[in-house]
């Protein structure tokens, strides 16, 4: 008959096929950079079009340069509620991946 495997020997087979699998979940994931990376762009991507919304509507309106101050404050508040949702966003991933981990 054939040997049973000891007990080390199972733990240390386990301990093995975690480590892969937590490798294989690591490489899915998305870094923290690139999380930070698109708060920045949300930022600067919601403060470019509103001013540039508000300088078309100047342009069209006569009113330079009111309606681009309007149209850049309009643009930072979408920029900031972009960030806020990709804050969030990165959040729950975090705590999923802690999750799963652990």
């Amino acid at each position: 008959m054939s040997e049973r495997p000891s007990l080390d020997e199972l733990s240390g087979q386990i301990e093995r096929l975690r480590k892969q699998e937590a490798k294989k979940t690591d490489a899915k994931a998305p870094h923290s950079s690139s999380y930070a990376m698109r708060v920045g762009m949300d930022l600067v991507s919601g403060v470019a079009v509103g001013t540039a919304f508000g300088y078309g509507v100047d342009q069209l309106a006569g009113t330079l340069p009111f309606g681009m101050l309007i149209g850049m404050l309009l643009g930072l508040g979408a920029g900031v509620k972009l960030m806020m949702e990709t804050a969030a966003r990165a959040a729950r991933a975090a705590e999923q991946e802690e999750d799963n981990n652990g």
